[in-house]
């Protein structure tokens, strides 16, 4: 038999029934994304979206908007694919705006990170989990910190951030980690100090950063955001303590008790994860030493967003279950030899793939709960290509859809297409959806199967 293509839709993959959604869906053009020339942000590539499920298209050429000094400034475009600015996001921003990027101006320096939410995150889930968690670590480890030299520290274990659907690859940084050294001045406004691997010997005393004492002791707080888009890797913040301590044993209880200054207001604005803490000592001529271990925060609140997901998909949407490929963990995905990739050319920046064992017969199982029985049709985001293999899906050990599979293959790629699985009876509780790769198109390259998200809505 040959694999179906009659339940194949190539068109973009949006959650139909929830008329609010809103967000990113791809760039185009070429090169940087924006660039800033004193308070001026431009905007450097066209793209397109989704506002309340219509598609905004945007192109190259949108005035320079003028960035406001020490605030966050959310930078997106509107439904006449216009760009925008605000410094704060009520509700209907978030569903009348596609954002972009979220820019920290404090009157001399820009600090960016994306802010480019996918559109198949659905609108109200992704609003919540930034307001009420903020970004995580999706590894229950964390991000583990190590001293490197006097002023140097170094990151091991990959992982991602995930910030309410956003996700940010985090690499092992072995060689050291970059810091934006930041402090509160005296007008409780954030102001960078410097970026620099290297730590500077100061603390912030009423709002003006001073060497530390001979032979006293300081402390950062670390924190990890999302990257520029200029730049791939993620941004590194240190965060100037407001006190000195002459004795090691009360700066340690200092940490313990979770006092060093944090990121608030503008800075924590841009999205930002707790992930430790480092003690250095002055150790004269102007010089640091850092102290022992550092205290790493483990990234434990990722079962915390898992559960706040599926809170909110169970209480207020209980006619449809959303599953994002990039951002669950391995309490949903059993992934195998599958991994999540940062593709730019993808509709979400990146897709949950086989294509590094690229192997017949190779799968990964989603895990779903179905909040009631009945009759449910599922949408598939599977994008084809030159290497797409033959994809057969299984509820609970059961084939469901075409029994010849879903022939992935074409000629020339296509990242928005979708299948769609009639609908089929299913019980309401927990259900396992595997993904199995069954051959290959004659003319295909490979066995890819690339995925990004899955919508099961119930059919009335």
């Amino acid at each position: 038999m040959v694999a179906s293509r009659e339940n194949m839709m190539f068109v973009p993959f949006v959650i139909e029934n929830d008329r609010k959604n809103t967000g990113f869906a791809a760039w185009r053009d070429a090169g940087n994304y924006y660039s800033i020339a004193g308070a001026n942000f431009s905007l450097l590539r066209g793209g397109y979206g989704y506002i309340k499920g219509l598609r905004v298209e945007w192109s190259i050429g949108n005035a320079a908007v003028v960035l406001t000094a020490n605030v966050c400034n959310f930078l997106g475009i509107d439904e006449t694919g216009q760009i925008v600015k605000k410094t704060s996001l009520s509700d209907a921003d978030w569903e009348d705006n596609i954002w972009l990027f979220a820019v920290l101006y404090d009157g001399t320096i820009a600090q960016v990170c994306k802010w480019n939410r996918p559109f198949n995150v659905p609108t109200t889930i992704a609003r919540g989990l930034n307001s009420d968690l903020g970004p995580i670590i999706r590894s229950v480890d964390g991000i583990v910190l190590s001293k490197l030299a006097a002023r140097q520290l170094a990151s091991a274990g990959a992982t991602a951030l995930d910030d309410s659907g956003l996700v940010t690859a985090v690499p092992a940084v072995p060689g050291g980690v970059v810091w934006n050294q930041y402090y509160v001045n005296a007008a409780g406004k954030w102001v960078r100090a410097a970026q620099n691997v290297n730590l500077l010997n100061q603390f912030n005393n009423a709002g003006v950063p001073q060497a530390l004492t001979a032979n006293y002791y300081g402390i950062y707080r670390l924190y990890v955001g999302k990257e520029t888009l200029n730049a791939a890797d993620p941004q590194y913040y240190a965060v100037m303590n407001t006190d000195e301590f002459d004795a090691l044993a009360d700066a340690m209880s200092a940490v313990d008790d979770d006092l060093p200054a944090a990121a608030t207001n503008e800075l924590l604005a841009l999205g930002v994860a707790h992930i430790g803490y480092v003690i250095f000592v002055e150790t004269g001529g102007g010089d640091i030493t850092l102290i022992g271990n550092v205290k790493n925060c483990i990234g434990n609140q990722v079962r915390q967003q898992l559960q706040i997901n599926r809170n909110a998909e169970i209480s207020a949407a209980r006619d449809h279950i959303y599953r994002n490929f990039l951002t669950e963990g391995p309490e949903v995905i059993v992934a195998g030899t599958w991994l999540p990739r940062v593709d730019a050319t993808m509709p979400y920046n990146g897709v949950f793939d086989n294509s590094t064992a690229d192997a017949d017969h190779d799968d990964c199982t989603c895990r779903i709960y179905i909040p009631s029985s009945g009759l449910w049709q599922l949408t598939l985001n599977a994008p084809i290509g030159p290497n797409g293999g033959i994809l057969k899906l299984y509820l609970d050990g059961v084939q469901i859809g075409a029994p010849a599979g879903y022939d992935l293959y074409a000629a020339g790629a296509d990242p928005l297409a979708a299948i769609v699985v009639p609908s089929h009876a299913v019980a309401a509780g927990a259900h396992e959806l595997r993904f199995y790769v069954d051959g290959q198109n004659m003319a295909s390259a490979g066995f890819w199967v690339l995925l990004s998200g899955l919508y099961y809505r119930r059919i009335p």
